[in-house]
């Protein structure tokens, strides 16, 4: 896409900067201003430091590419400036890379304990016929806890002891399973629920009706228009 129209402009220009402004630092922008207009200070750093990757990687790549292709400089460097340049380069690159590395990490391993429990769920409870009217993982916990509550069967305490010993078995650790079985408070998450689908129901219906009469308000008599 640069390469099209860097070719079919008239006027000579470097499109690089805007599609690099575009794709990579806009974005990241935009939603560090969200973040901090919610006061969610987690979205306002988190995007914060994806735009200074990207910018620092940016400036990375066009050093790289412009050694590759033999640009001359403008003015020659010293032997000194020159290996500080790289010595800077390499440091700022591993400050950067480190933080990436670790948070790559991070959700790696929540993705792959998910699955864990996921599959522990499926084969201890939804494929022996137990209905889950509530679910609940929290993996930022010490010890991580799974909260579950059914529709019907309840279980008493040695049962509840054995279900969790066999979390060993998928090779979920540092992890407790909670089954909720005061009937009030599922009584109440399916009011909860049933009441949330139908204040959504009830915006859906609203919305077509208002759409509904914007058509029939925008409707002309097409023969008698094509008469004329």
């Amino acid at each position: 896409l640069v390469g099209v129209i860097a070719i079919t402009r008239v006027e000579k220009g470097n499109p690089i900067p805007g599609v690099a402004i575009a794709t990579a630092l806009m974005p990241p922008l935009c939603t560090a201003g969200y973040g901090l207009a919610i006061g969610n200070y987690k979205f306002f750093f988190g995007a914060l430091f994806l735009y200074t990757i990207n910018c620092v990687f940016i400036c990375i790549s066009t050093f790289l590419i412009v050694k590759y292709l033999k640009y001359p400089a403008v003015k020659q460097v010293d032997a000194k400036r020159q290996k500080q340049i790289k010595y800077g380069i390499t440091a700022l690159t591993l400050v950067m890379m480190i933080p990436s590395i670790f948070f790559a990490y991070t959700l790696f391993e929540e993705k792959k304990t998910n699955q864990k429990i996921n599959l522990f769920i499926e084969n201890e409870f939804t494929n022996k016929g137990f209905t889950i009217v509530y679910k609940k993982i929290s993996l930022n916990t010490n010890p991580k806890n799974i909260e579950l509550a059914f529709l019907r069967h309840t279980f008493n305490p040695a049962e509840i002891k054995t279900i969790n010993k066999t979390l060993a078995d998928y090779q979920i650790d540092n992890t407790q399973l909670t089954i909720k079985q005061d009937t009030t408070d599922i009584k109440k998450y399916i009011l909860d629920q049933i009441n949330s689908g139908k204040t959504n129901l009830d915006a859906k219906d609203i919305t077509i009706s208002q759409l509904k009469k914007e058509i029939e308000s925008n409707k002309y008599n097409n023969k008698e228009l094509l008469d004329e």
